[in-house]
């Protein structure tokens, strides 16, 4: 919560959604009305099948396919979670 107050204060006319107050259909009802949007949130990643990795929100998880599915016209869309970065770079 303190990243996203922090981040909220250093925008203009803010809107700041935290906790069970976050939730999927506000994403996506608002979302393709804002300009920017910054989540920061639980990150989850799947090894076994990244696709169903995802981010938590107030009411649920949304994977990499719902996400997907969305329409946001944001000029920018930052994404701050734990969990991310985690996947395997090497040779195999």
């Amino acid at each position: 919560m303190e990243e996203a107050q922090s981040v909220s204060a250093l925008l203009p006319q803010p809107t700041l959604r935290v906790g069970s107050e976050a939730t999927s259909s506000l994403l996506r009802e608002k979302g393709p009305r804002t300009g920017l949007l910054h989540i920061a949130t639980h990150g989850v990643y799947r090894q076994d099948n990244p696709m169903f990795s995802g981010i938590r929100l107030g009411d649920g998880y949304l994977n990499l396919f719902d996400l997907y599915q969305m329409r946001l016209n944001a000029n920018l869309v930052a994404l701050s979670g734990c969990a991310t970065g985690m996947s395997f770079v090497g040779r195999r």
